[in-house]
């Protein structure tokens, strides 16, 4: 199926990709998160592990608040493509959905560093995965698009379709917020099944 837009959503996007100087400040950035706290980590102390200046990391990157927003969505996408591979195995396409649904959720709520970022710094970390979210979802809605989603035989309301990928994407967010309430989603498994029944449906509806 095709993208949903022509420009990718993607955080991450606008930086040069296979840039080694941008690769090693994020890839130093993620490790003094995991290592300190995005609190605690400075522009300095990334620019010291990466080492370049202060002043590399803010041109190449921007701000502090941007380089996490950089390496979230580095992560996000890394999870993203590592499914995605997995997912180009499953020839059925309900169960392909299932299947991807299942491992994004888990992937993402048991992430180290989102893992660690929302349990330490709710109050910094909490506006970055819900208001401030748009980008994240956005990549997800693409990725689903791309690489869940099978093209549908016949003529397709794309905004149609595109507004059902959403709306999957906003449940994936929920579950990856808020692990427990009534209905037991606490595995990969029980997400797979849950998703065969409730979520596959809806992105398989054909336009009328």
């Amino acid at each position: 199926m095709a993208s949903p837009s022509s420009k990718s959503p993607i955080g991450d996007g606008d930086l040069p990709e296979g840039d080694p100087t941008v690769d090693r400040i994020l890839d130093a950035a993620l490790e003094l998160f995991a290592e300190v706290s995005v609190r605690k980590t400075t522009l300095e102390d990334i620019a010291k592990r990466a080492g370049v200046d202060r002043v590399t990391v803010y041109r190449r990157l921007g701000s502090k608040n941007d380089v996490v927003q950089h390496v979230m969505a580095r992560e996000s996408r890394r999870i993203f493509e590592r499914i995605a591979l997995t997912a180009s195995s499953v020839e059925d396409p309900a169960e392909r959905v299932a299947r991807g649904f299942a491992q994004i959720v888990v992937s993402l709520r048991d992430h180290p560093l989102y893992h660690r970022m929302i349990r330490t710094e709710p109050e910094a970390t909490l506006p970055r995965v819900t208001r401030e979210a748009g980008d994240l979802l956005a990549m997800a809605v693409t990725f689903a698009a791309e690489h869940l989603v099978p093209e549908q035989p016949g003529p397709r309301d794309l905004d149609a379709q595109i507004t059902r990928i959403e709306i999957v994407v906003r449940v994936i967010h929920s579950l990856v917020m808020t692990q427990l309430a009534v209905v037991d989603l606490s595995s990969e498994k029980k997400l797979a099944a849950f998703a065969r029944d409730y979520i596959a449906p809806i992105v398989n509806i054909p336009s009328r």
